[in-house]
């Protein structure tokens, strides 16, 4: 018995000392229908299932897991009697004119989504309600077309009220997510990692660490005070780019991963850059890509432009917001 005792507590201080990792952006689903025009019709976010997803993340080392769908908790209720797992979603917060914030939550209870949800439509209210419940708010993927149009005022509602900043998700160019650091430094929000999956082949490519956390409450005590690490095995434009990929399209990776994806990639998640794609990119992905890229640079120049701006002093700039681009990269 002593000796199993002593066993346990070696084996917390290694997991202390190495710390625990979880991805804070993957779906199921119950992610619900495609977002992006026309798919919505045809296709749902993601086919995998909360188990399959769960199963995943752990082969490829994930210490906790989470399920962020969009403005739903079923998934997070399937697997929340399984080890290691805590509550999270993707809340769609509404702004005036059609424009949306998307906002990684966590931690929290059912009667505390309901009331998430039930505020949703209304930013200023939602924002004061999770500032009082005292609970982790992520602005995730802010500088991404997939979220559509926004004004650069936007950006700032999102900095000032969040708890933190996804610096590193791994469906997204590297421009995006470097401007999105950028963002998190000036406002001094702590940074997450995820890999926005929505398939199982995309799960556990990118995460958040919180060094010397041993057990889910250190985890999520760590993740409510900012000691949080963005990490990934996976650049997301080699993924996207067909020069790195291997025979028969298969993804050269950094890091190796702990498991083989067994997620096949759908309509959707081809569409996004986020499933097993053909060898070669087709001409209409490869200008999706560059969409994304452009409207990165498009919000991200604004943003720094504002911040020049109020940092001399002087009147910002006249125009209040920039016209979307779609993810073809075209000015909407």
């Amino acid at each position: 018995m002593e000796a199993e005792k002593k066993k346990k507590a070696e084996e917390l201080m290694s997991r202390r000392d190495a710390g625990m990792r979880a991805d804070l952006h993957v779906h199921s689903r119950h992610s619900g229908r495609a977002s992006l025009p026309l798919l919505g019709r045809v296709a749902q976010e993601c086919y995998a299932e909360p188990r399959a997803v769960y199963e995943q993340a752990l082969r490829r080392g994930m210490d906790l897991v989470t399920l962020t769908d969009h403005d739903g908790i079923d998934a997070a209720l399937d697997i929340a009697a399984l080890h290691g797992t805590f509550m999270g979603e993707e809340v769609t917060c509404e702004l005036p004119g059609g424009r949306e914030l998307h906002l990684g939550v966590f931690d929290f209870q059912e009667r505390q989504h309901a009331e998430i949800q039930r505020r949703r439509h209304d930013a200023e209210a939602l924002f004061a309600y999770l500032a009082e419940q005292h609970l982790p708010v992520v602005a995730n993927h802010l500088f991404s077309a997939l979220t559509g149009r926004r004004e650069v005022a936007d950006l700032h509602l999102a900095l000032r009220h969040a708890t933190h900043v996804e610096a590193l998700n791994g469906a997204l160019p590297a421009s995006s997510n470097a401007w999105a650091r950028g963002a998190a430094l000036e406002a001094r929000r702590p940074m997450v990692g995820g890999s926005d999956a929505h398939t199982l082949r995309g799960v556990a490519t990118a995460w958040t660490i919180v060094p010397g956390a041993g057990t889910r409450d250190d985890f999520l005590e760590g993740l409510r005070e900012g000691r949080t690490i963005p990490e990934r095995a996976l650049g997301n434009l080699r993924a996207l780019d067909p020069r790195h990929r291997g025979p028969r399209g298969v993804l050269l990776r950094r890091r190796a991963p702990h498991g083989r994806g067994a997620g096949r990639g759908t309509p959707h998640a081809r569409h996004r850059g986020r499933g097993a794609g053909p060898s070669r990119a087709s001409p209409d992905h490869r200008r999706r890509v560059r969409g994304e890229i452009l409207f990165g640079h498009r919000y991200g120049g604004a943003f720094a432009s504002r911040r020049a701006h109020r940092e001399r002093g002087t009147r910002r700039p006249p125009h209040h917001s920039l016209p979307a681009v779609s993810a073809s990269g075209q000015a909407a």
